[in-house]
């Protein structure tokens, strides 16, 4: 069993969508003269409350979004705004569905599906030190919780390369930082970007997105630009760092549906906090309803930069009043091994418990599944995991640490890759001068660098310190023999570190 953790500020899968407003009216349509309303008695008929959810694609078999199984019969389905169909859709695309969450609130109806990548384009940096690269002068994490192509080999940062083009999906940070939740290598020809316009300069005909200057001057615009507004640009390579617009799609007035819609879900985070009755989530103006219900938190834990999940209402003056949040656990552990046991719970989302190497793993409606096996199994969930499969796990212990929640699960083959990058981070135990954490051997070699605190250490020195202490170790794990790990750096944390 091998636990992997990253630091915090690397962790920030769920810190906040790629702008709400912009992800929302993405999700809801077209230039500024669509029409962005729905039906608010139910936009398939039905009578359920109209919906708009914002989120992860988790699953198949219909499309699984935060924790519900939308029909996809009926729905429009569009990707960087061109028709597509659902089997051009991944596991870890952020997406947005309009439709409509049936009373089981573990189902519904999709009416369309809209998926607008962050970025499109060649990679021109890579940084191993911070997990990140940069695509068109946008700078991208990745993390555990990443999905990646299975054209990308390693599926990891390791796996890109300069140069490569890849499609970009994710949340955005405050600072416009993209949190990668999907990479993909891109097959178009067009660069594409996505953002929020400021330093507007109708004079010269350009504009940012985030640090881009974009220049429009050879495009005939029928709209007007103005600060603040969400576009699609797409266009040819930055040169002297301009981007050249090809083509611009203008989404205007995402408070024009508003109205309409009944229910709203998402994650983001608390960009603008004064009190429970003043702040702001992604740029929405927010407050919580008398009946609030809190997840793993109170009102106390409102603050800037808390990471939210939540559900909630538009009140008459397009306020959000919230009527549900949890406080976001972020995943900071991962297992990766052979499937010991399985137990299955029968629903609209099958949970459940793996076993893998003896730990127990909560498997629960929020849980994403990918399949990297030969199988390549498009529905794959946990009904379709066996004893012997290989599996790859992320995730997070339970408030009260009793329970290891999976954020996703990946099948693999176990011969597929001989080696996997980890970092594994735990109590130590050194017996006979062998270094271990949860009863995995971490092999030391001439290479690996030995840090107690920030001073380099010998081998002697540091494994004198190390049992009973907090280390960290980074390394690869041979899949063939996966209670092994040969260290490349391992850290002793100080009191107080």
């Amino acid at each position: 069993m091998i636990f992997l953790t990253t630091s915090p500020s690397q962790f920030v899968r769920r810190y906040s969508v790629i702008s709400l407003l912009g992800l929302l009216l993405c999700g809801c349509g077209g230039t500024s003269s669509s029409d962005n309303t729905v039906s608010s008695i139910g936009i398939d008929g039905s009578g359920a409350p109209a919906s708009v959810t914002a989120g992860t694609i988790q699953g198949f078999g219909s499309v699984i979004v935060n924790g519900i199984r939308y029909n996809t019969d009926s729905a429009s389905i569009e990707i960087s705004g061109q028709s597509a169909l659902e089997s051009e859709l991944e596991v870890g695309d952020y997406v947005t569905i309009v439709g409509s969450v049936n009373t089981d609130g573990s189902s519904g109806v999709a009416t369309s599906i809209r998926l607008q990548h962050n970025v499109i384009g060649s990679i021109d940096s890579i940084s191993a030190s911070t997990d990140s690269f940069s695509v068109l002068g946008q700078t991208v994490f990745v993390n555990a919780d990443t999905f990646y192509d299975d054209l990308i080999t390693p599926r990891s940062l390791s796996g890109l390369s300069l140069d490569l083009t890849v499609e970009v999906s994710g949340f955005t940070r405050a600072n416009g930082d993209i949190v990668a939740t999907r990479i993909s290598i891109s097959d178009g020809e067009t660069d594409e970007i996505f953002g929020e316009i400021s330093n507007l300069n109708e004079s010269i005909q350009q504009f940012s997105l985030e640090e881009i200057t974009i220049d429009y001057s050879g495009l005939n615009l029928q709209a007007t630009l103005t600060e603040g507004a969400f576009v699609v640009v797409e266009g040819i390579e930055i040169s002297e760092g301009v981007f050249t617009a090809t083509a611009l799609e203008l989404n205007l007035d995402y408070f024009d549906f508003d109205e309409e819609i009944d229910e709203l879900s998402f994650e983001g985070i608390i960009d603008e906090f004064v009190d429970a009755d003043n702040f702001s989530v992604s740029g929405i103006p927010s407050r919580v309803s008398d009946s609030i219900d809190y997840i793993n938190g109170s009102e106390s834990d409102l603050a800037n930069d808390a990471l939210i999940a939540l559900e909630g209402t538009f009140d008459d003056n397009d306020e959000l009043v919230i009527t549900l949040i949890e406080f976001v656990e972020e995943s900071d552990i991962t297992l990766l091994g052979e499937v010991e046991a399985v137990t299955t719970v029968d629903g609209e989302i099958i949970t459940g418990t793996v076993t893998v190497q003896g730990e127990l793993i909560t498997i629960t409606e929020n849980t994403a599944f990918e399949d990297y096996s030969d199988e390549q199994d498009g529905n794959f969930n946990l009904g379709d995991i066996n004893v012997g499969d290989f599996i790859f796990i992320t995730g997070f212990q339970s408030e009260n640490e009793d329970r290891f929640i999976a954020s996703l699960i990946e099948r693999e083959d176990e011969e597929d890759e001989e080696l996997n990058n980890v970092e594994v981070q735990g109590i130590a135990t050194v017996n006979n001068d062998e270094l271990s954490i949860f009863g995995y051997e971490i092999i030391l070699t001439e290479e690996t660098e030995l840090f107690i605190g920030e001073d380099a250490v010998s081998e002697q020195v540091f494994l004198a310190q190390a049992d009973g202490a907090r280390i960290e170790v980074s390394g690869v794990v041979e899949i063939a023999e996966s209670d092994t790990v040969i260290a490349t750096f391992v850290e002793l944390f100080l009191n107080g570190e």
